[in-house]
């Protein structure tokens, strides 16, 4: 018997996995500091990496966090704050140094109201996750279920998780982490496929590349906005709260259907995100291959390239990807 490879489900917390280890941790993937350790652990593939990296940026602040490492005397195991360990189904306790589990029953940790969900494998990268796991099977035999396609339900990213401790520097504000296709675009370290061909991304190292626009959101009307940060939308837009900085852009509509503050974008790394601020009409969000959906008021919802975005029924915006 052996472990083959780790496994999660779909949340609100972020799996980092570097065969082989992985981790669980309270932040959204978009967090420059998953991206940093994401890149110190494919040089240095440990369970102290992590713990490390973590306990460097913020020292006595660090998120809720799990890890996962396979290693000759079975699975060692880490876990602290909302994220909880379990074996066949029961907890265990884990002390600060970790335990090592050589039970073959399946193991998981599980963040704190953690839903169900698909069960789909992971060796590298960096995924929304609410539980990752691993699964002792027989010789080249995985024991959960295959799944060949992508969730087809994007996870809804929980605003409230922030890491207040994470490095800031001029560097890293002005470069992201980033993996390469064959034909050289920049993608997040979590794809699958190119953001701008859709060619499959190879496994490799990521490297750092300079902050440019992700694109922009382009109108059938003309508008051209591009993500290069925040923005509010509207007939008479105004900065919100949480973003005093952001682009104010006004739109025509002699119909008054698209209220005077009707929608926030934000860039954050890798993530786009658009949030309704409680217009009067509404706004709806078309992702390639799904269905409208609307918006429920002041709850952000992450957009990918191809996603139109519908404000009032009137007036579309389109994701493209550059």
């Amino acid at each position: 018997m052996t472990v083959t490879s780790f496994n999660y489900t779909p949340g609100v917390y972020t799996a980092i996995a570097a065969w082989p280890v992985c981790a669980l941790v309270r932040l959204p993937p978009w967090d420059p500091l998953v991206g940093w350790v994401y890149a110190a652990l494919t040089n240095d593939p440990s369970a102290e990496t992590i713990i490390r990296e973590f306990a460097d940026a913020a020292p006595g602040n660090q998120p809720a966090i799990g890890v996962l490492s396979v290693e000759p005397a079975g699975i060692m195991v880490r876990a602290q704050g909302q994220v909880k360990a379990f074996v066949g189904g029961d907890p265990v306790s884990c002390p600060p140094g970790g335990v090592v589990i050589d039970d073959q029953a399946p193991l998981l940790l599980l963040a704190e109201g953690a839903g169900g969900g698909p069960v789909l494998p992971l060796a590298y990268g960096i995924v929304p996750a609410g539980r990752i796991g691993v699964g002792w099977s027989p010789e080249g035999t995985a024991d959960w279920p295959v799944v060949s396609e992508e969730p087809s339900v994007t996870p809804s990213f929980d605003p409230g998780i922030q890491f207040a401790g994470r490095p800031q520097s001029a560097e890293r504000a002005d470069m992201l982490t980033a993996v390469l296709c064959p034909n050289g675009h920049a993608n997040p370290v979590f794809a699958g496929r190119c953001r701008v061909c859709q060619l499959s991304l190879p496994a490799q190292a990521p490297v750092r590349v300079p902050r440019e626009p992700l694109g922009v959101l382009r109108s059938s009307s003309g508008l051209v906005l591009p993500l290069d940060g925040c923005a509010v939308i509207g007939r008479h837009p105004q900065p919100v709260g949480n973003l005093p900085q952001a682009k104010l852009v006004q739109l025509d509509d002699p119909g008054l259907d698209v209220s005077s503050q009707h929608l926030a974008v934000e860039v954050n790394d890798w993530i786009v995100s658009v949030t309704d601020l409680g217009s009067t009409n509404g706004t709806q969000v078309i992702a390639p291959g799904h269905s409208p959906v609307t918006l429920r008021a002041r709850e952000p919802a992450v957009i990918e390239p191809g996603t139109t975005v519908v404000l009032a029924h009137v007036f579309d915006l389109v994701f493209e990807a550059q």
